[in-house]
């Protein structure tokens, strides 16, 4: 059995290669919180098997918005996706 969990190749100045070996580790990193190293942002992209990691624009991450004190009848999805679109791309609605 493959003891190993996650192997991490150094890429370029900034850029590194996480490998992961087991299922249930990759489902954690997708369903964990913002990924930080000395308070950097990770921005993670799921290579596809012919994909070149030096030729994918890290330039995206997701982020969990909460607004606060919004007037009655202002918690509908569809004011939640034009916030959600104004301040970048709208992803999922929560209540």
């Amino acid at each position: 059995m493959d003891r190993r969990r996650v192997q991490i190749s150094d890429l370029e100045e900034k850029c590194y290669l996480f490998k992961f070996f087991h299922e249930a580790d990759i489902v954690q990193v997708e369903n964990g919180a913002l990924w930080n190293f000395n308070n950097h942002l990770l921005i993670i992209h799921w290579l596809k098997e012919d994909e070149d990691p030096m030729q994918i624009p890290l330039v995206f991450a997701n982020f969990w918005v909460q607004v606060h004190d919004l007037p009655s009848g202002s918690f509908l999805k569809v004011v939640a996706r034009q916030f959600g679109n104004f301040i970048g791309k709208f992803i999922e609605y929560d209540t």
